[in-house]
């Protein structure tokens, strides 16, 4: 039964879930544009617009909120001598970061990713590697 038959029933939220498990992780363009063969229609607009596909862009986006030398913190985290530092941290531990220079530092209560902030698109790959060797769960 698609989810269609379910909007304004109290079987909607339920179906949603379900529904939405099961679409692929997949950017629209590759999803949907190309593989459309019906004309495709474009409304202008003017409003601000960045693709935050990456801790990269998000620390891009919060420039107004970093430290006098680049420092974006999130969580707790103490940074000393660091440059262009991006920690975001919903742990309950505290990070110390000392001597370190465009590093994204992301700490959750089961995994913690430090890369170099040029490298943070790369994040899919590792996610792949993590699943081949058995962690799907921490995914």
């Amino acid at each position: 039964m698609g989810l269609r038959r379910h909007v304004g029933k109290t079987s909607y939220e339920a179906k949603l879930r379900e529904v939405y498990e099961d679409i692929a992780p997949i950017s629209i363009d590759h999803g949907v544009m190309e593989k459309t063969t019906a004309d495709v229609f474009v409304i202008p607009g003017q409003f601000p617009w960045s693709d935050v596909g990456s801790w990269h862009a998000v620390f891009e986006l919060r420039r107004d909120e970093q430290d006098g030398e680049g420092n974006l913190v999130d969580g707790d985290a103490i940074v000393l001598n660091c440059k262009n530092v991006h920690v975001q941290s919903s742990s309950d531990r505290l990070i110390g970061c000392i001597g370190l220079r465009d590093i994204t530092i992301v700490d959750t209560a089961d995994s913690l990713l430090v890369c170099h902030r040029d490298a943070s698109e790369r994040v899919r790959e590792c996610v792949n590697l993590i699943k081949e060797k058995g962690f799907e769960d921490l995914v």
